[in-house]
């Protein structure tokens, strides 16, 4: 099994809006898989194991075994996260496709490996942190959701050139029709192949200065992803996201990483920390982050930190830094300030 530094995914909006066009509501989903409210609500990270059990109950929710086919039709490009609308922003197909295996990371841990050809391009899909098979349903979404990119982008009735797929063939050739290939099933891995005459092939939806204002915030994103290589450092992140809504607790946190609290305890000593060190670090960074780049009031900013009032945050402040607040932010507007 490889592993990755996080196996939580995030359940996009996209994927509950397109299973209510397919008639799948959240409570069917619910009653089956039995997943925490805060997921199905996209309020938390699933893990790979709870996202998985999403798509293997979706054929029979639906009694129907080309579900993650149907899927992938009917989504809406205008209802993407940017880390796959940007693809069709790319100027071929080609491009799209290496921007979806680049920024796929920033929702879940899964990997597209592309090799190239002489004449034709495969990728390969793979998930990290499980040995789980990816469901069917999965499979056909991801494998669809590529076609559709390059048949919606290029305006062009573009075909997959073969198609291998880990599982048994099924009853029906809904497969070979949708993709129009041939299919070896019973595969040691799930794999698409394009000719390249086709990724080649430009986009009609390229659109240039649209993708230079999403692409550097995509890359940000990217850049913060593999900060958090270390488990300190994911722990930090994750009480960054949730200080707004009071002091996180060593639990809260254990629970949105997917691990024991006596786990996130373990891992965080072998790492020299304790889980009040890193909530005072990220209280600390963030309080002068706020302090020098906005123009935000203490009181907002105590309660944005998690503070029950004004009064605690400035004792905390004074007690880092050895000077209040409004003095520290004064000194080092000043600082910045004789820079430029």
């Amino acid at each position: 099994m490889k592993q990755y530094k996080s196996d939580s995914v995030r359940v996009q909006d996209i994927i509950w809006f397109g299973l209510e066009r397919l008639s799948i509501s959240k409570q069917d989903i619910a009653a089956k898989t039995h997943l925490p409210a805060s997921i199905l609500l996209s309020h938390q990270a699933a893990t790979v194991e709870q996202y998985f059990s999403i798509w293997e109950v979706l054929p029979d929710l639906a009694n129907d075994i080309s579900i993650g086919v149907k899927f992938s039709q009917k989504l809406e490009t205008a209802q993407l996260p940017p880390s796959y609308y940007n693809a069709y922003l790319a100027k071929n197909y080609r491009d799209a496709i290496y921007r979806v295996a680049r920024f796929k990371r920033l929702c879940a841990p899964e990997a597209m490996l592309i090799r190239d050809g002489t004449d034709i391009t495969s990728i390969t899909i793979e998930w990290l942190n499980t040995d789980k098979s990816i469901p069917d349903a999965l499979v056909d979404a991801t494998f669809g959701s590529l076609l559709e990119l390059g048949i919606k982008g290029t305006k062009t009735n573009i075909r997959a050139e073969s198609l291998e797929l880990t599982r048994d063939k099924p009853e029906t050739s809904y497969l070979e029709e949708y993709f129009g290939c041939d299919i070896r099933y019973g595969s040691q891995k799930n794999s698409i192949t394009f000719r390249n005459s086709n990724l080649d092939l430009e986009f009609e939806t390229y659109n240039r200065e649209l993708s230079n204002m999403i692409l550097p915030q995509l890359e940000n994103e990217l850049k913060a992803e593999r900060n958090k290589g270390s488990f300190s450092g994911q722990v930090k992140w994750v009480i960054e996201r949730n200080l707004s809504a009071g002091s996180p607790t060593v639990n809260f946190i254990a629970k949105e990483l997917g691990v024991s609290t006596r786990t996130l305890q373990r891992r965080i000593t072998e790492e020299g920390k304790t889980y009040k060190d890193l909530l005072l670090q990220v209280r600390r960074q963030t309080a002068k982050s706020y302090l020098l780049d906005t123009e935000m009031s203490l009181y907002e900013i105590a309660v944005l930190l998690g503070y029950e009032d004004q009064n605690s945050f400035y004792r905390a402040f004074k007690l880092w830094e050895g000077e209040t607040p409004s003095n520290w932010r004064m000194s080092n507007h000043s600082q910045s300030g004789s820079l430029h």
